[in-house]
């Protein structure tokens, strides 16, 4: 069976018609833990991302070669001032998967037909909640292992390199052309891996049984040949993203500020609405609509690299 993407799309479009006020109640409450930390870190002056970022902005010879100057900052960010952002940070970091569940279990469900849900359904996986953010530590852990044989290639290069610089012309032109490879060879295999995991998630919602390893195995099976059909799936809605950008911008010289992130929040809640509906379509069809066992296909000792 071949269903392209704009056909789920289009089942997804289907599915919410009717039932987008629950559907955008139900994001808005799986997305508050995330938005509330990154307000409350925004309003205590960023996050540390943020902070080194500005660092090296507006920093001199001097505060670059003071090799405590990022530890010092560093500390500052895990104080007794950042309290309440940190800890936030921590919650949202624990309960989000627990609420994604719940947000998959809904649209999984509207697209089977089953209209008549509250927005209360994004808790009805809470007691998933720990295996969730399992499945997410796990797919993470493997994603970077992924990143290591490149990591290494880097390293092992810039311990290679002479100190003293004397590298003619030629050996640099080396030295170029292999850390591309190493970056390279640093970046891509995680992408590939992400792609290979991105179903453990609806695995999970739509069998709260199954471990992780079971889910990210039968996701494994699933992805093997639709890493890059979920690739064009994702891509296809840069487009939306680049409208609601310009629109918002619009609105920002027009409205003002306050609205101006009324209206940006909106319009992206609206396109998560329908982006989250349509990856479960895909699920659907390319996870859950398989003719054979996923689990079977990667086998009961099989990897789960």
């Amino acid at each position: 069976m071949v269903t392209n993407n704009f056909i789920l799309r289009l089942k997804a479009r289907q599915a919410l018609a009717g039932h987008w006020q629950t559907a955008l109640v139900v994001m808005l409450v799986a997305s508050l833990p995330s938005w509330l930390a990154q307000i409350v870190s925004l309003l205590q002056g960023g996050g540390l991302q943020q902070q080194l970022l500005l660092s090296l902005q507006y920093a001199t010879e001097e505060t670059l070669s003071d090799p405590g100057y990022l530890l010092r900052l560093v500390e500052s960010q895990l104080g007794a001032s950042r309290l309440l952002s940190n800890a936030l940070s921590l919650l949202s970091f624990l309960v989000t998967p627990m609420f994604t569940l719940g947000l998959m279990h809904f649209f999984l469900e509207l697209l089977r037909g089953q209209k008549d849900q509250s927005w209360t359904v994004v808790f009805s996986r809470a007691k998933t909640g720990l295996k969730a953010l399992g499945v997410e530590l796990l797919m993470l852990v493997k994603m970077l292992l992924w990143a290591v044989p490149g990591l290494c290639c880097l390293l092992l290069l810039l311990w290679a390199i002479p100190s003293g610089g004397g590298v003619s012309q030629h050996g640099l032109s080396w030295i170029i052309t292999l850390m591309i490879v190493g970056y390279a060879a640093m970046i891509i295999p995680p992408i590939i891996a992400y792609f290979r995991y991105a179903l453990s998630m609806f695995f999970l919602a739509d069998h709260p049984d199954w471990g992780c390893r079971a889910c990210v195995k039968a996701s494994i099976a699933s992805m093997a040949h639709q890493k890059l059909n979920l690739l064009m799936m994702q891509l296809s809605f840069l487009g939306w993203s680049i409208l609601i950008t310009m629109v918002s911008n619009m609105a920002l010289y027009l409205l003002g500020t306050v609205l101006y992130q009324v209206l940006y929040l909106g319009m992206n809640l609206a396109l998560s609405v329908y982006m989250n509906c349509s990856l479960c379509a895909f699920y659907l069809v390319w996870g859950a609509g398989r003719t054979d066992d996923p689990l079977k296909v990667a086998g009961d000792s099989g990897t789960v690299v």
